[in-house]
């Protein structure tokens, strides 16, 4: 899912990438986008 959210970021499908974020945060995780891509961390 992060590397599916990461792609929508770079095409700029931002109202997607952050539907995925939510998802992903429902599944007790949270994600931080950093300079190196995105980091998962468990909640």
């Amino acid at each position: 899912m992060a590397d599916t959210r990461e792609k929508l970021r770079r095409d700029k499908r931002y109202s997607e990438a952050d539907d995925i974020r939510k998802q992903i945060f429902s599944k007790g995780y949270e994600l931080e986008d950093t300079t190196s891509g995105p980091l998962l961390k468990k909640r």
